[in-house]
């Protein structure tokens, strides 16, 4: 039986911190869900805790026996299970995964116990975990969570096709997937869709193709095209000593 790394064992040799619970509300603070910029950022937030998940335990692939074509299961292991690979790889067989409601208690224990995550409970995980710190900032993140797991799942900005490789692939390629679309979210215009409220990413070209039908669209539900364009590098070095602060 192999052991693998936890994130409860990762805090206790400094390899990982629990969020601070008022960085995390100042920088949340008057956060809108309408607002592209908020939305951008607490995206990148939501990225940036998941990868710091995958930085200590392992990627949990469905099996297919167990799942449905868009389901993950199971979505977590123990890092003691059997099920896991001698090697520290996906999981085999023999053994269901661990409880995954999100309540206080069974969030301590996927830190305590859990030794491998699938790619959606990973951020729910993070979801829960930095509204937990600001719950009146809940809709946004919610919404950037949402929309960062969309972005792992589109090969168009991670090269990855997410449907037919998530249940081959290990750690180091998700660890990929997640650098990917941490830097596809500030190098492409982001839109919150009039008509759905959902933010989108787009290329260049793309977004000026799309810009006449989105303003139509905008004015056909009576509302403003709520557009930003890529960060600048100076932008982003801004944004990222603001982050720090």
């Amino acid at each position: 039986m192999s052991s693998l790394p936890t994130l409860e064992k990762a805090l206790h040799f400094g390899r990982m911190t629990r969020l601070d619970s008022t960085r995390v509300r100042a920088a949340l603070a008057m956060a809108d869900r309408t607002n592209v910029i908020d939305v951008r950022r607490v995206t990148t937030m939501v990225l940036d805790r998941v990868s710091q998940y995958y930085d200590v335990v392992g990627y949990c692939a469905p099996r297919a026996s167990f799942s449905k074509s868009e389901s993950e299961l199971p979505r977590a292991i123990s890092a003691d299970s059997e099920s896991i690979a001698s090697d520290g790889g996906r999981p085999m067989h023999a053994r269901p995964g661990l409880d995954t409601d999100l309540t206080e208690e069974n969030v301590e224990r996927l830190w305590k116990y859990a030794g491998m995550i699938s790619l959606n409970l990973a951020f729910n995980m993070a979801e829960w975990e930095i509204a937990r710190c600001a719950p009146e900032s809940g809709t946004i993140v919610s919404m950037a969570s949402k929309f960062a797991y969309r972005i792992c799942q589109s090969p168009e900005w991670t090269g990855s096709p997410w449907a037919k490789i998530r249940r081959r692939i290990g750690s180091p390629a998700v660890r990929r997937i997640l650098k990917s679309a941490r830097a596809a979210v500030p190098d492409r215009w982001l839109v919150i869709h009039p008509q759905t409220g959902h933010p989108i990413l787009m290329e260049e070209q793309e977004y000026r193709d799309a810009e006449p039908s989105l303003r139509a669209r905008a004015r056909q539900f009576d509302t403003e095209l709520r557009v930003s364009p890529p960060v600048s590098v100076v932008d982003q070095a801004i944004f990222e000593v603001a982050e720090a602060a």
